[in-house]
Order: structure tokens, then sequence, then C-alpha cells
């Protein structure tokens, strides 16, 4: 008897996955029951990866890197092997700095039975403390960024539309955009769509002004100096902005 659900990728006919060759694909003795909405999969990796939403999951399932499971009908129904296969992939992109068609391989290998030792990319990405951090002299590309930021390519370049990230030389972004697309991709999240962060993005360049106006005239003596009474000024602005919005947000919803 056929079963009412086969995976996405294979012809209508062929039976579900399960019945047929449980160990085919890795992680093995992992449960292939389908039971998680795409939802369910976001939450159980947000700790782990809190940039990742239901269009990061599903852009990596359009590049081969997960097969969910087609239900009778139509609906994607997740199990616990591809949830470990999704976090396979997320941590190569954050920890091993790996472009998508790389960790395709090393899933292959390891649907093949090779045995796949990670390899650091310490010239690129430096461990420390378990986090990632990244030389502040190194200009990073687009498609860096969308790697170690968790996101697609597409979401960072619309990023770049918005005004939100700011290109530098060759098309080059600073090491804080890792940050940045990340704590957008939260927003984007939560229902905050990015046309309506833009104006947050415009009013930090206004803000960028009260501080360098501040410190003009010390940057011309002692520019080490002026450089961290900015960053002092510019801690005490986001305070004073975080409590300004909180308060402003709870009179709104009294």
């Amino acid at each position: 008897m056929l079963s009412n659900a086969s995976r996405v990728s294979a012809p209508e006919n062929q039976q579900n996955v399960d019945s047929q060759a449980p160990n085919e694909f890795w992680p093995r003795g992992i449960s292939r029951d389908p039971h998680m909405k795409i939802g369910q999969v976001v939450d159980i990796l947000a700790e782990e990866f809190p940039a990742l939403s239901i269009s990061k999951v599903r852009y990596l399932e359009s590049e081969g890197l997960i097969t969910p499971t087609r239900m009778g009908n139509g609906y994607r129904r997740y199990s616990r092997a591809d949830v470990e296969r999704l976090r396979f992939t997320l941590a190569a992109q954050r920890d091993e700095y790996l472009p998508l068609s790389v960790i395709r391989e090393r899933l292959a290998d390891l649907d093949a039975g090779v045995e796949v030792v990670p390899q650091p990319r310490i010239a690129r990405v430096v461990a420390s403390d378990g986090e990632v951090s990244i030389p502040r002299h190194r200009l990073l590309t687009i498609d860096e960024v969308a790697s170690l930021s968790g996101s697609s390519v597409e979401f960072v370049r619309q990023c770049i539309d918005q005004g939100i990230l700011s290109v530098r030389t060759r098309g080059r972004l600073e090491p804080d955009a890792v940050e940045l697309v990340r704590s957008v991709a939260a927003l984007d999240g939560l229902g905050v769509p990015l046309r309506n962060l833009r104006p947050l993005a415009m009013a930090a360049g206004r803000h960028a002004d009260v501080v360098t106006n501040s410190v003009s005239l010390l940057a011309s003596r002692n520019p080490e100096l002026a450089r961290e009474r900015a960053q002092e000024i510019s801690s005490h602005i986001v305070a004073m902005y975080d409590f300004l919005l909180r308060h402003a947000v709870d009179l709104a919803l009294d």
C-alpha cells in the first residue's frame, strides 16, 4: 500500500522514504517521522540560530540542502532528521564560512557513509570563546555576510537597497554588517518589514552628525581621544533612545 506522503524531490509513485530506506540519508538512527510544521522547526533551532526564519528554511530547501516530506494535502512536514540536516547546514555556514555548494557536497558524503571532518577556516573567521569574530580591518562580500548571518544573499541585498546597510569599497561591507543583518532578520521574523526600518537607518545618519560635531574640535588635536569620546557619546544616545522608545511604546499601548 502506498503512503499518502512522498519526498518533495521524489516521483509521485515512490513510497515514503521512511518505509522504503530509513537509513539511506544522513543522519542515521534519527526519527524520520514527518510530524513538524516549518514554524516548529524554526522554534527548535532559534536559540542556536537567532536569525533563522521560515523564508531561510524554504531557501535552503530550494537549494537542495533539506528535503521535507510533502503530505497528501500538499503541506510540507519535517522530521527530526530534517532538523539535524538543517542544523548541520546552518552551523557549517556560521562556523566554517562554507558556501552552500560545499555544504551540499558534505551532506552527500555523509549520505554515502563517508566521515566528514570539519575544517575551520581560521584565515577568514577566528573562533574566540566559542563566538565567530572577524578582524575589524577585513571587509566582507555580500555572500560572506549572508553566510555568516544565516541569511540569504537576496535578503542582504534587500538590506542594501533599503539603505540599512552601507556598501564600501568594491561592493564590500563592514564586519558589523553580520550582526546588523541578524537583527534585521529577527525583526523581519517578528513582523517588521525592511521598508519600515529604513527611517531608522536614516535617523542613525543624522544622529551621527550630532556625535561628530560634538568632537570635531577635539578630533583636530587628538583623533584617538576624539574617537573614544564619540563612542561614549554614542552609548549615552543609544541608552537615551532605548528609554524613550520603550516609554513611547508603553504609552501607545496603554
